[in-house]
């Protein structure tokens, strides 16, 4: 007995059979643990990816079915109606709820069978997993769009750069509102730009009268201010603009050709009191200027500035009816300014908008919680002064005295005046009275005010940015180390929102783009 009693022999075994069930249990909370987790994360993954379609969407008929349909797609290679899940998981589906007017919360569960944790009574787990998306916050935003004459050239995808550009600003505005015509905290303003803006005529008040308009009525185009408020945000209470009038050349300096006694030499501009009422677009009566643009608008869009505007359908119409023309120059500054200027918390009086949707006055106050003023700047070229050319209309331009146009240092007018003006502050080139003379100083002064005037839009994006704007800018066809590329990389926020476009396809997509940008879903819980 007593040799029985100190034997030790199979008490390992023993041993390994008494903790076999410990160890079991253990093998099957680490590997259930593992499945459970790794259910947990897909689950997780399903209902952020279904939220965030669901707040895209918001105000779409199909968000509910989308944001359903979303879910499972990432939750299973089967189908909703199998109700299997991930690693055999069983699943009711995902239960959406529309938090607000820009939340929606996606909640969904699954349960999973146990392996061997089902010795330690676990038959199954069902994890939860919860999901809040926001569609973006508030937005309050301006088109800057070129509609210069070269705009109406080929885009290389079978249309006009101006017919690519309604499209890609249409296909963007469907973008961010969706399928519904309004969408909470929305508004966007249409500023088109060409040597000027036109501001609109109701807006008379914010003016000082530029000119005589007896015989003729003035359009809305205004000239850049002056005193430096060209680059300022500050609203006409502080300083007015005066109208764009561009002033008659008709007759302006008789003609010396001992030939041609009766004749008179031709300006870039022959207007007169006789003429049909200007449209900025009529037409001269005189023989050298027989069917070209004249007027004291001349140059003038007929777009007016489109101030924020919550209805999808009004600003889709405004960017519809746009048209492009030549003449008066490209003064990217102003357009960049009157953006600005439906943007700024202090023209609120002066627009007259009234509140938004959540009670606010628009323009909303900077920084204001939850919005976010955005500029998109698109143009074909640089800022440039046009009118300087020996190729032009100018019939009858001679060697000895001679109009605006006829000399090559004063190109046409536009929001900065005459040339001659120099209210750019350039060293102005001195003039030749030789065509070969003329032409060099007008190819010097054409550099140095668009040097000018790109410095006076750097400004310009600078005081923006400052103020919190975010800015993208769309190059269409600027060539690589350009200006117009150089400026409008400078320009935007950073190079991300920078694009320099080719072709009508490409604008469409940068447009498209930019628009996803602006309302980058994001998960809040």
């Amino acid at each position: 007995m007593r040799k029985l009693v100190i034997d030790r022999r199979g008490s390992v075994a023993m041993l390994v059979g008494l903790s076999l069930v410990p160890m079991m249990l253990v093998v099957g909370l680490g590997l259930d643990a593992t499945r459970l987790w790794l259910l947990q994360t897909r689950l997780q993954e399903a209902v952020d990816a279904a939220a965030l379609v669901g707040a895209y969407e918001i105000g779409a008929t199909n968000q509910l079915a989308d944001t359903k349909a979303m879910f499972w797609v990432n939750f299973s290679s089967g189908t909703a109606a199998s109700g299997t899940g991930y690693m055999g998981s069983t699943s009711a589906g995902a239960v959406v709820k529309q938090v607000d007017s820009a939340h929606v919360q996606v909640t969904a569960q699954a349960t999973l069978a146990m392996s061997l944790m089902t010795l330690a009574g676990f038959t199954s787990f069902a994890p939860t997993a919860t999901s809040i998306a926001a569609k973006g916050t508030g937005y309050e935003i301006a088109l800057a769009l070129d509609i210069t004459g070269s705009m109406l050239s080929a885009s290389g995808s079978g249309t006009t750069k101006e017919a690519a550009l309604q499209t890609a600003a249409s296909d963007m505005l469907d973008v961010v509102y969706g399928s519904a015509d309004t969408a909470p905290n929305l508004s966007v303003a249409v500023v088109p730009f060409r040597g000027s803006v036109n501001m609109g005529t109701t807006h008379a008040a914010w003016a000082n009268t530029n000119g005589s308009w007896t015989a003729q009525a003035w359009r809305g185009c205004v000239e850049a201010r002056t005193g430096n408020y060209d680059i300022t945000e500050d609203n006409p209470g502080t300083a007015k603009f005066n109208q764009l009038y561009w002033a008659s050349t008709y007759n302006t300096v008789l003609n010396t050709d001992t030939t041609s006694k009766t004749d008179y030499y031709h300006g870039d501009n022959d207007w007169y009191v006789g003429a049909a009422t200007d449209t900025g677009n009529g037409v001269s009566t005189t023989s050298a200027w027989s069917g070209l643009p004249i007027g004291p608008n001349l140059g003038c869009s007929t777009n007016a500035v489109l101030p924020l505007t919550a209805s999808k359908a009004t600003v889709k119409n405004s960017i519809n009816a746009l048209i492009a023309a030549s003449g008066g120059s490209t003064v990217v500054s102003q357009g960049l300014q009157w953006a600005w200027f439906t943007l700024s918390p202090i023209w609120q009086s002066y627009w007259g908008l009234g509140n938004n949707s959540t009670g606010l006055p628009r323009p909303l106050a900077y920084n204001t919680i939850a919005n976010q003023k955005i500029v998109i700047l698109m143009t074909d070229g640089n800022n440039e002064w046009d009118g300087n050319e020996q190729t032009s209309q100018n019939l009858n331009c001679r060697s000895y005295t001679v109009v605006p146009e006829c000399k090559q240092t004063d190109g046409y007018y536009n929001s900065y005046g005459r040339l001659s003006a120099n209210r750019l502050g350039i060293a102005m080139p001195a003039s030749s009275s030789t065509p070969t003379g003329n032409s060099a100083a007008s190819n010097s002064a054409s550099s140095l005010v668009a040097d000018a005037m790109d410095t006076r839009t750097l400004k310009i994006c600078s005081a923006m940015k400052t103020a919190g704007v975010i800015i993208f800018t769309i190059a269409f066809q600027a060539a690589s180390g350009s200006d117009a590329e150089t400026l409008l990389k400078s320009c935007a926020s950073d190079t991300s929102h920078y694009y320099n476009t080719t072709t009508g396809s490409d604008i469409d997509a940068a447009f498209t783009s930019i628009g996803q940008q602006i309302i980058a879903l994001k998960i809040t819980q």
